[in-house]
């Protein structure tokens, strides 16, 4: 044998081998593909599921690449099942088709290992697959374009040919401009308030005008209704207080021209002082609105006599308050002859 010849044998025995090796694991590993039931539409994604059988001892993994026909965004592994002496393993890969048409399926790469050997790479074989448009998908359905109608008499599915391109969504339409109703209505209720306080004030500067009683007899009358209104023997006290805290203002409102209903007791109290009310008066106001206040807000249950102690405290305010009666001019002396 020459040298020529003993290198050419060589070089086959080698590539014996390094052939050999990849298609004995080629045969140990068998992959059965699920076809997709239903339509493959352009740019939806579908789930494939490819069952790989392989022997005992061995793992199995895909690597994902995508093509240039489908991209391959996951994949999920179910579980190991023994099947005929075999191991089985069902993998579901999520694929969306980015080319319609008749397209292919490649057969991914798989990296099976077994116990203390080296990983190879296999493949599983392709599928054939036809991704349809969105407008085949709308002719399948059987939805036409309103401007072009089947034919009469014509059965089976109609013509894509014939079909317009079907939109996604409607035409934008802007909303009802509500705006200028919104506004009328602000408007109709704002003079609608307006007419109601200005009918209000009307009405109590009418009710005012009539009553010409002085407001010492008016805070008088009013202390009386409220003894004989029951609000006591009821035990309603807070609202029995309030009234009689509500009397006091209005007589300060009307005889010393006071916005008393507007003012805090602090307030109302610093307010006479600083228009030179007599101190008795301011001294005897705070104790009386301080007892006011107690059953008001301290929740404080009072007495019949604390009650009639009050309403004798009221009676001293209005009459302190009250304008005095100018002195009567002197007698001028007389003169005998």
């Amino acid at each position: 044998m020459t040298i020529k010849k003993a290198a050419v044998f060589w070089q086959a025995i080698v590539s014996f081998l390094f052939l050999a090796v990849p298609a004995a694991y080629a045969q140990e590993a068998a992959f059965n593909i699920k076809k997709p039931a239903g339509q493959i539409i352009l740019a939806t994604p579908f789930k494939l599921e490819i069952e790989a059988v392989y022997p005992d001892g061995f793992t199995i993994k895909p690597y994902l690449k995508s093509t240039d026909d489908f991209e391959i965004t996951k994949f999920e592994s179910g579980k190991t099942e023994s099947k005929n002496g075999k191991l089985s393993q069902i993998f579901t890969f999520n694929v969306m088709p980015v080319n319609m048409g008749k397209v292919t399926f490649p057969g991914l790469s798989w990296v099976l290992k077994g116990d203390n050997q080296k990983s190879k790479l296999i493949k599983n074989p392709e599928l054939p697959l036809e991704v349809s448009s969105f407008i085949n998908q709308s002719a399948n359905n059987g939805q036409l374009n309103n401007n072009q109608a089947q034919p009469s008499g014509q059965n089976g599915p109609p013509d894509s040919k014939n079909l317009d391109i079907i939109d996604i969504r409607p035409p934008y339409q802007p909303p009802p401009n509500y705006w200028p109703f919104v506004i009328a209505m602000l408007i109709a209720a704002g003079l609608g308030i307006l007419l109601w306080r200005r009918k209000e004030a009307a009405a109590l500067a009418a009710a005012e005008a009539a009553d010409t009683r002085p407001p010492e007899t008016k805070a008088f009358d009013s202390l009386n209704e409220l003894l004989a209104s029951g609000l006591w023997e009821q035990e309603k006290y807070k609202q029995f207080y309030n009234r009689l805290a509500d009397i006091m203002r209005d007589y300060i409102t009307a005889r010393m021209n006071a916005e008393a209903h507007l003012l805090t007791t602090a307030d109302l109290l610093r307010e006479l002082k600083k228009r030179g009310r007599d101190k008795l008066e301011v001294a005897s106001l705070r104790k009386f609105f301080g007892s006011c206040d107690l059953v008001k807000f301290a929740k404080h249950k009072p007495t019949v006599s604390e009650r009639d102690s009050d309403a004798e405290l009221f009676k001293l305010i209005i009459n302190q308050a009250a304008p005095k009666p100018a002195p009567a001019p002197a007698a001028e002396p007389t003169h005998k002859p």
